[in-house]
């Protein structure tokens, strides 16, 4: 199942991390999530405010224990991304409360010389995905028509 269908049929994984994730066919960016333990319906009168997730991958608005909807995956997303371009999570502590800090209060960096390799569009998309503000953080439609994206299926390299 692919988060873009899963959003727009109400669905939120809300565990989006590595080992949920399955590639299908990298050159068509045939993408599959797995594990829906924490998956449920949502919609704007139930508004969902459990604290689920793996803390690395967690957004602000649940560790700060908002309601929240398909944007938490979004988030997660983002940071996956952030992590196959550099190396290193966005935001991390020595502790499950520091990163919780660091998720709340750091802000996003990309100024080390692992991107200095990265595309304008690819830190764009980056970006997208992990603005702290979740009304303002990309949709799942909005992503999938994100010029990386379309590059790279066109046959440019995703890091360029």
């Amino acid at each position: 199942m692919t988060l873009n269908y899963m959003h727009q049929n109400n669905i939120v994984h809300r565990d989006i991390k590595p080992e949920n994730v399955l590639i299908e066919d990298l050159r068509s960016l045939q993408i599959k999530l797995t594990d829906f333990g924490f998956a449920t319906f949502f919609n704007s009168e139930n508004e969902l405010d459990e604290v689920l997730g793996s803390p690395l991958y967690m957004p602000p608005e649940i560790v700060a224990h908002e309601s929240y909807g398909s944007c938490v995956d979004i988030w997660s997303a983002g940071v996956m991304t952030y992590i196959m371009l550099c190396g290193r999570p966005p935001f991390f502590g020595n502790s499950k409360d520091d990163v919780y800090k660091s998720i709340q209060y750091d802000q996003l960096k990309m100024d080390s010389k692992e991107w200095d390799k990265i595309s304008e569009d690819a830190k764009d998309f980056v970006q997208l995905c992990l603005n702290k503000d979740k009304d303002r953080r990309a949709t799942s439609e909005q992503l999938i028509n994100h010029a990386w994206l379309k590059d790279s299926v066109d046959g440019t390299s995703v890091g360029e």
